[in-house]
């Protein structure tokens, strides 16, 4: 696994992350692709990346840490996803959010996906943001993805938001799941109400 601290690239493997200060919310995002000028680059390795973000909305003496992962489309690390499942278990997260594409629309298999989401249930809160594969294959391949990820006890996030309150501190958890070309239509009001609330918003994914 390569992790990157404030751009720097280090090999050592990741051990328990003690608090990182008052006021503090803590962001580890793991991401096996990368897309440069059009096209996909992608990594066979695990890559983690740490970010430190303070907010004066974080009760006092408190951390939260979140792990977020996307792109991984159907891909594997060690045998059901044994490898990422232990590093994630390492970071002891808070809540996870996952802001999409962790499928591939042209293969239609949801296999993977549920079977990491079953486990990542069971380390913490799980919150999912579909990106524009999953939303293929929901709105125009009719397969399930949204019924099955809830039954899993997975939080899923289609143009809305959920309240959670951790560790003293409330948040508003939101995914936003539409192509740019119908924002106005179907995101534009969501995200409008989203933005007025007191609460830490946090959106699973970037809006158009």
């Amino acid at each position: 696994m390569r992790r990157k601290e404030k751009q720097q690239a280090s090999h050592v493997r990741p051990r328990r992350i003690p608090p990182a200060g008052r006021l503090a919310v803590f962001l580890a995002a793991l991401a096996a692709g990368l897309l440069l000028g059009g096209g996909a680059l992608f990594s066979e390795e695990l890559e983690a990346t740490f970010y430190h973000v303070y907010s004066p909305k974080i009760a006092a003496g408190e951390t939260v840490r979140t792990v977020v992962l996307s792109d991984l489309h159907n891909r594997e690390f060690g045998p059901e996803n044994a490898e990422l499942v232990e590093q994630i278990q390492v970071l002891e997260p808070d809540i996870i959010a996952i802001a999409g594409d962790m499928v591939n629309a042209d293969e239609g298999s949801l296999a993977v996906v549920l079977g990491l989401c079953e486990k990542l249930v069971g380390i913490a809160p799980v919150y999912y943001s579909p990106g524009n594969h999953e939303s293929n294959l929901m709105y125009e391949q009719g397969v399930p993805i949204e019924s099955q990820l809830s039954q899993l006890g997975v939080h899923v996030l289609v143009n809305r938001a959920e309240e959670a309150v951790i560790h003293k501190t409330s948040f508003l958890i939101g995914g936003l799941t539409t192509a740019p070309e119908g924002y106005e239509e179907y995101g534009a009001a969501f995200f409008a109400e989203y933005e007025k609330s007191a609460a830490i918003s946090a959106n699973c994914c970037l809006p158009p």
